[in-house]
């Protein structure tokens, strides 16, 4: 199973589509901040979804193989 990360993303652009402006915030974290460009924003998605836990995904995995038959590995 993966890593889910949720965003909320308010978009408005000024002057037709010469400026555009938005606020991103994260719903799990509560972290937000505002961007002049895309490049901000998607920056701001990356920085969250490289912060996956790597001891729960580990954990996950250890407990399928545990609960899984050796049929089911192959």
């Amino acid at each position: 199973m993966g890593h889910y990360n949720s965003f909320l993303v308010k978009v408005w652009s000024e002057n037709g589509r010469d400026l555009v402006r938005g606020h991103i915030q994260h719903a799990g974290a509560e972290e937000q901040a505002y961007f002049l460009n895309w490049e901000k924003m998607l920056q701001f998605m990356a920085r969250h979804l490289g912060e996956q836990p790597d001891r729960q995904l580990a954990e996950e995995k250890d407990s399928r193989l545990s609960q899984s038959s050796p049929d089911e590995e192959k």
